[in-house]
């Protein structure tokens, strides 16, 4: 996404929108969403495989307002960018991926139902290469990517935009120690202390047999559904043979009694009854090496016997967007949550949110911060001004 300093203009030259009318502009949309929530949620599932249920609960729930103007729009995708960006009189560029673009396209008729003027918000869809071009034209703006895996191309990228913008921010995924695994703050290593670990393998285990179902994302029973594309299943069952392969312990968690599974291939994949062209796989864990590579419905679970040796293990990876310590030592959680490498760390708990706290990852997981006052000073430009008065 792009965003500039053009501020939104009301038509008579010389005369910009105040931030009121920009309130009134973003609370129109926020309603529109509110009350399509429930179509929005079933055009994602349709698009990207996430349950309904899911979709509506997080990505298009009841908006919230911070304080005039609005700082966040809505959850999921552009969370945390458009509606501060926005709200801070800034024309937005919004650059969707070509595989999940249906509910973008629909927020483009909101946005024209809720009389946003022409031209501030600007939603383009394809491939990309046409942002790539209109990223080098865009002198003077700020640039931010969200999940733009690619690690070993992360500093290529910084420097070739370095001199066509002002300011950008990569949100670049996670791998957590600690919904299909497509979410960036999923957790898939997780790390027991090696007096305990049999035993939380087993209640493990247990609970997603009991409790995980994959299938239709219709069905408000449903866990997860399946991932994004043909070339993402491909992707994480390569990574799942390559375990195997390795001497890896792999094990794929699906309850004998769910009779909507068909078949389960060697290498996790699905095939549910009546979705036979769905790209599903099963819940796998790993017990016996680390899993480092794919964000998907695979969690590596390995065992450490020091405080000093788990701090390591955790830190054991390029990515640190999120992490979750688990512990009744209360010393020891402060302690170790101070240690992590990582953008957030939760105690005791996973995903509790405030919007005033910063949200951005370390090393390959992204650059900068959003929400609060990280929003404030990223989508505005720093300005002295000096008058004389005699």
């Amino acid at each position: 996404m792009w965003w500039d300093s053009s501020t939104w203009h009301t038509g008579l030259p010389g005369q910009r929108c105040p931030w009121t009318e920009r309130t009134a502009y973003l609370r129109r949309i926020a309603d529109l969403i509110e009350a399509n929530n429930q179509l929005l949620a079933e055009f994602e599932s349709l698009d990207q495989g996430k349950p309904v249920k899911s979709a509506a609960m997080m990505d298009f729930p009841a908006c919230s307002w911070l304080l005039p103007p609005v700082l966040r729009l809505r959850r999921g995708r552009h969370r945390g960018k458009l509606g501060p960006a926005l709200a801070l009189g800034n024309t937005v560029i919004v650059k969707p991926t070509e595989l999940t673009s249906v509910t973008p396209y629909l927020l483009t008729k909101i946005i024209d139902a809720a009389g946003v003027p022409p031209g501030v918000i600007n939603i383009l869809f394809g491939t990309g290469q046409g942002c790539w071009c209109a990223a080098g034209q865009a002198q003077g703006c700020a640039c931010g990517f969200i999940h733009w895996r690619l690690a070993d191309r992360l500093q290529d990228w910084r420097y070739g935009l370095a001199a066509s913008t002002s300011a950008f921010r990569l949100e670049l995924g996670g791998k957590n120690p600690s919904n299909q695994g497509e979410i960036c703050l999923c957790t898939s290593r997780v790390y027991v202390q090696r007096s305990i670990y049999d035993k939380f393998l087993d209640a493990f285990r247990q609970k997603v047999l009991e409790q995980v179902r994959v299938g239709n994302p219709s069905d408000p029973q449903t866990f997860y559904g399946p991932v994004v594309s043909a070339q993402h299943q491909e992707k994480v069952t390569g990574y799942i043979r390559l375990a195997q392969q390795e001497g890896a312990n792999v094990e794929f968690l699906i309850n004998p009694a769910d009779k909507a599974v068909k078949n389960i291939a060697a290498d996790g994949k699905l095939t549910i009854d009546g979705f036979e062209g769905g790209y599903y796989i099963a819940p796998t864990l790993i017990t016996n090496i680390s899993q480092k590579r794919s964000l998907v419905p695979v969690v590596a679970v390995l065992p450490f016997d020091t405080e000093e040796e788990g701090v390591a293990l955790a830190n054991d990876t390029e990515y640190g967007l999120g992490a979750v310590v688990w512990t009744e030592d209360k010393q020891r959680l402060a302690r170790v949550q101070s240690q992590i490498n990582s953008g957030m760390v939760w105690g005791n708990c996973w995903l509790s949110w405030d919007d005033e706290m910063p949200f951005g990852g370390m090393g390959c997981s992204g650059t900068s911060r959003e929400h609060g006052k990280w929003s404030l000073d990223f989508y505005t430009e720093l300005k002295a001004i000096y008058t004389y008065n005699e």
